[in-house]
């Protein structure tokens, strides 16, 4: 069944009895000719299938919340398109962008709807990526030719005799068009970056790894190096794109990695900390559960044991992240959390063994325990804060 649904539960859950599987099968099967919206809607909600995906023809009316709410949306994103181009144009037309801008504000306006200044910074630097790329110029129009006058060039010299000469030459010309390839992958890196393509991003990058580094033992360090590159920008810069990019290929990381412990858990613990960057900056909590979710994984991996400083290090960044989401929060479980989280990494975070990150460890463990006692109507946590 999709999604892991057995029939019995699709059926109590989309049409109110175990016993009506038998329906659902005929609907999988197209065996009901005149399924209403409704019905569909039910289905749809059982199998968490947005109603995007659904064909038109099928497809229930929104509800008027909802249909208020993107309504507000896309007028949102609209102000702050003409915001952007407003505040940008005199750039755009001294680059001779003119035509470009308005199409680049719509991406980046929508790409972060709650975050104007990463919109801002984010047009910007596409615009300046346009200019780089311009100056770069072309690839040649027509590369037949010059393969043709390669091979031409080989032809003769074995005629001549040169074979070494004629391998010579090919070995030059693949190194050449390896770095012709690389350049593509450059081109269409910086065209996602005007149309706000993370996965096309991400996929460029993927492309270049055997072409820049042949040998796979060495595609973890230079993964990891692209993954920095993208973060650093996103979090010095406050580009959510990049921040974006840097996120998705960390996923590809923990995936490609999942073999070894030691890879796949510091790729844990950097998603957890991209993630909580992004989450920091967006309105909503989901981002940060992502996060929080990521330091957790990656506390399985990192044993105690195994690698205490690690797994301390994941404590102290799991507990910034609970902070983080208590302080959108009314309750205090999540604060809790967090103190428990600075607590077990102050285990292995020693005064003596890393002082300055002993330190840290008690500067956040005392802010957590001042907020949670404002929260509390004792004075129990604040005097602990006091004694962190």
């Amino acid at each position: 069944m999709a999604r892991g649904w057995s029939l019995e539960a699709l059926a109590l859950t989309a049409l109110g009895k175990a016993q009506l599987k038998h329906k659902v099968r005929m609907y999988e099967r197209g065996e009901v000719p005149n399924i209403t919206r409704a019905m569909v809607k039910n289905l749809a909600d059982a199998l968490g299938i947005n109603r995007r995906e659904v064909p038109a023809s099928l497809q229930w009316p929104e509800d008027p919340e909802t249909v208020r709410a993107n309504e507000e949306k896309l007028d949102e994103v609209h102000r702050n398109t003409e915001k952007l181009v407003e505040m940008l144009s005199a750039q755009a037309e001294a680059l001779k962008f003119k035509e470009m801008l308005f199409g680049l504000a719509h991406n980046y306006a929508e790409g972060t709807p709650d975050d104007f200044e990463a919109a801002f910074a984010g047009v910007k630097r596409a615009l300046e990526v346009a200019a780089e790329e311009r100056q770069r110029g072309q690839l040649p129009a027509n590369t037949d030719d010059a393969e043709n006058a390669v091979f031409a060039q080989v032809d003769a010299l074995n005629e001549a005799g040169d074979l070494d000469g004629g391998a010579a030459v090919l070995v030059e010309e693949e190194a050449r068009a390896e770095a012709s390839l690389i350049r593509f992958y450059d081109k269409g890196i910086a065209q996602a970056i005007l149309t706000r393509d993370v996965d096309a991003v991400v996929s460029y990058e993927l492309k270049k790894l055997p072409l820049e580094v042949p040998d796979p033992d060495g595609a973890y360090a230079y993964l990891y190096g692209v993954f920095n590159d993208w973060y650093t920008r996103g979090d010095l810069k406050g580009l959510n794109f990049d921040a974006e990019v840097a996120i998705v290929l960390m996923r590809h990381l923990v995936k490609r990695f999942a073999d070894d412990q030691d890879k796949k858990g510091a790729c844990l613990g950097s998603l957890g900390i991209a993630l909580q960057t992004l989450g920091a900056r967006e309105s909503g909590s989901e981002t940060l559960e992502e996060a929080i979710g990521a330091y957790r994984e990656a506390l399985k991996v990192f044993s105690r044991v195994r690698a205490p400083l690690d797994w301390a290090t994941t404590q102290m960044n799991l507990g910034n992240a609970l902070v983080a989401l208590g302080q959108r929060e009314s309750g205090t479980e999540r604060l809790e959390e967090a103190i428990a989280a600075y607590r077990a990494a102050l285990e292995e975070r020693t005064r003596d063994r890393v002082p300055l990150d002993w330190a840290r460890t008690q500067v956040n463990l005392g802010n957590a325990l001042a907020t949670l006692g404002q929260r509390e109507s004792g004075t129990e946590r604040l005097e602990e804060a006091i004694a962190a």
